[in-house]
């Protein structure tokens, strides 16, 4: 009989689509695709709505902020490297037009280039950045978004539409100031 090795949960709402997990305990010669994050979205929506039947979820829209604003990918990566650290984070999405397409990840892009020879004031931004990124949806409730910041340990979010087109971002500090106040309308 083959044992059944847990591997660890991959990342949720990446671009990419489903990671593999691991093989099915029922039939060992199939793999398992991870579960669609909006399965765990409504888990968590559900504990987050249940404090009281008539209080209204928040969604992530109504806290989204035009700024920052995702790198664009023929942006310089100087230009990304500054960014990220002004901004006094490590990681940040990256847009094609208002499509999400990325994610430059370290304080130091520029290094990043420079260790593969490339030029960081002539690089584009779309040759360095990982295939992968965090989002939420705008119909998200707030602790969903915040349940995704957490767990990849991320500062600043981009909020999609269903076209992964990039509307706003969110940051920990407002969602968190969000979370504090409650919500005014009841229905």
């Amino acid at each position: 009989m083959m044992n059944f090795v847990p591997q660890p949960e991959s990342t949720g709402n990446a671009i990419n689509g489903p990671a593999i997990l691991g093989k099915d305990r029922r039939n060992p010669g199939e793999r398992l695709l991870e579960q669609p994050k909006k399965t765990m979205a409504k888990k968590i929506r559900k504990n987050a709505s249940g404090k009281s039947r008539g209080e209204r979820v928040k969604l992530v829209k109504e806290v989204a902020r035009e700024e920052p604003k995702p790198l664009q990918a023929k942006s310089t990566v100087k230009d990304a490297g500054e960014k990220i650290r002004s901004l006094q984070t490590d990681r940040l999405p990256v847009a094609s037009g208002d499509r999400l397409v990325g994610a430059v990840k370290g304080k130091y892009p520029e290094r990043k280039a420079a260790g593969f020879g490339h030029d960081p004031e002539t690089t584009l931004v779309r040759g360095i950045m990982a295939k992968r990124a965090h989002y939420c949806f705008e119909d998200q409730s707030v602790e969903e978004a915040q349940e995704i910041m957490r767990e990849h340990h991320l500062e600043y979010l981009p909020v999609v539409d269903k076209e992964l087109r990039v509307i706003g971002m969110v940051c920990l500090r407002d969602l968190a100031a969000s979370a504090a106040q409650p919500s005014s309308e009841t229905g």
